[in-house]
């Protein structure tokens, strides 16, 4: 996986089409804090796909639902970018990333208990 954290001059609409049908997705860099957030929303979002227990078709909509802690896309759209400063995440697993590597309490219980408190 590719953590990338950086300003775009495209605009978001041309981005998301780029990466339309990829395992790419581009975060709000204000929401996400560390890559262990990253790493369990990735692990949950395999799992559900194993499982079929997915909720989206598309591996970047339920990884957002993860990572934003819900089943309702309204709210998983506040995790997603917005304006020119994003997170870009590329899953593919030769990448590696210089995030930080551990997050607090309240990011990981926001991800983790995401499918059972909604």
């Amino acid at each position: 996986m590719k953590i990338v954290c950086m300003k775009t001059k495209k605009g978001l609409k041309e981005l998301f089409k780029e990466a339309e049908g990829k395992k790419i997705v581009f975060l709000n860099p204000e929401k996400i804090k560390s890559e262990e957030e990253i790493l369990l929303a990735e692990q949950l979002t395999e799992e559900a796909f194993r499982k079929k227990q997915n909720i989206s078709k598309e591996f970047s909509m339920e990884f957002l639902l993860w990572i934003a802690g819900t089943t309702r896309f309204s709210k998983a759209k506040e995790y997603s970018a917005k304006g020119k400063e994003i997170l870009a995440i590329y899953f593919d697993k030769k990448e590696k990333n210089n995030m930080k590597k551990k997050s607090g309490w309240k990011a990981i219980e926001r991800i983790s208990l995401a499918r059972i408190m909604e």
